[in-house]
């Protein structure tokens, strides 16, 4: 999804194109451009095994909850109400955070409204000047900042704070917290930390000797921020051979499978692929079996959807995703639509995220969106201390 009007030079029309094909590939199953940037790190392969090793370490321990912010009396937001704009509610990550976010509003005493614009700007355009009519803050869950810049005027003009929900690298002192100066606060994982984390996987994997590609796509805006922490971590790699290559996302379903079985036979000695996001990562792990090298060429990635994880489970192809908790999401845009209600300055932007593979999800059961990530994650009773209820 896109959140800002430009990247890379690109108008925010071809940004809104390519987040609504987004939303298409998401539901469906979840000639190429390549950019092809070979590159050598420079660093001690055996340290930066023991790096890599301690940052997946780290990653992969159960989360816990910590408040994103100070203390804040929700009693004094009392029968006020939150929008949930949503882009498409066929979209499990978005509609389960919405779920969330409707029971932790209960929780905290205000009300909610919920509209699915089903991927077309004329209702999300309409989604938005009702919540400006109806509502004391609204959450954008997926909705491309590029689509809907006037109604974000509108709304600042009304005093409603918008919440950038999974746009957007989190950025806490940028204007909307990474978004742009229309929106008042972003809920997002860090984009970069997944990255560093999937580049990590493939390193330790392969013992410092990693020839990887990057796949990546242009047209959404936190594929720089993942990009660029794998890059942190590969770059710094003595034995590491990174090259990179750009898919439209309107090609994933058609191209990235064919794309796959290309590079690898390009590059007899590539033992790792990186998509920037785990809807490419399973068409990457067909393309990679197809063309009989499952024994020696991985895939990791970020993002935690249940397919995905699903394939980790097996333990073959894709080694590793890196997830946040959607339930936890819900919860902590219901606290920034709080303290936007309330005048109060936006908490931390960032969800956490943990490291997933075969090892931590053995047994575990992916219909229940909290389970990849612990068995007491303790964001409910920690947010109602946090806004003093319960």
């Amino acid at each position: 999804m896109q959140s800002q009007t430009k990247l890379g030079g690109r108008p925010g029309g071809r940004l809104l194109t390519a987040a609504l094909v987004l939303v298409g590939l998401l539901v469906a199953g979840c000639g190429d451009d390549d950019e092809d940037q070979p590159a050598s790190g420079g660093g001690d392969s055996t340290e930066i095994v023991a790096e890599a090793e301690q940052l997946i370490e780290k990653a992969s321990q159960p989360l816990t909850f910590e408040p994103p912010g100070p203390e804040i009396d929700a009693s004094k937001a009392a029968g006020k109400t939150l929008a949930l704009v949503i882009v498409d509610e066929r979209v499990p990550t978005l509609a389960s955070a919405a779920d969330a976010a409707e029971a932790a509003a209960e929780a905290a005493g205000i009300s909610t409204t919920r509209f699915d614009a089903q991927a077309q700007v004329n209702r999300m355009q309409q989604g938005m000047g009702q919540a400006i009519g109806e509502a004391d803050a609204m959450a954008l869950l997926g909705i491309p900042i590029a689509a809907v810049e006037a109604s974000l005027d509108d709304a600042e003009q009304a005093g409603v704070p918008a919440i950038s929900v999974l746009n957007n690298q989190p950025e806490a002192d940028e204007p909307g917290q990474g978004a742009g100066p229309l929106v008042y606060a972003s809920s997002a994982p860090d984009y970069r930390a997944g990255g560093a984390l999937a580049a990590a996987k493939a390193i330790v994997d392969t013992d410092g000797e990693t020839n990887v590609e990057i796949f990546t796509t242009e047209e959404i805006t936190p594929s720089v921020d993942a990009v660029e922490g794998m890059r942190s971590v590969l770059d710094r790699c003595e034995g590491c051979q990174v090259s990179e290559n750009s898919t439209p996302l309107a090609e994933w379903s058609t191209a990235l499978q064919g794309k796959a079985q290309d590079v690898i036979r390009e590059n007899p000695d590539l033992n790792y692929i990186l998509p920037i996001f785990d809807n490419m990562a399973i068409f990457i792990t067909a393309g990679i079996e197809q063309a009989g090298v499952a024994d020696r060429v991985r895939n990791a990635s970020i993002n935690g959807t249940p397919a995905a994880l699903e394939l980790i489970e097996e333990d073959g192809v894709f080694t590793a995703d890196v997830g946040q908790p959607n339930g936890w999401l819900g919860w902590h845009i219901v606290d920034q639509a709080l303290r936007g209600m309330l005048d109060e300055d936006p908490s931390d932007p960032a969800i956490p995220i943990r490291f997933l593979d075969a090892a931590n999800l053995e047994g575990v059961d992916l219909s229940d969106i909290d389970a990849p990530y612990g068995e007491d994650l303790g964001y409910e009773d920690g947010f109602m201390e946090l806004w003093g209820v319960g």
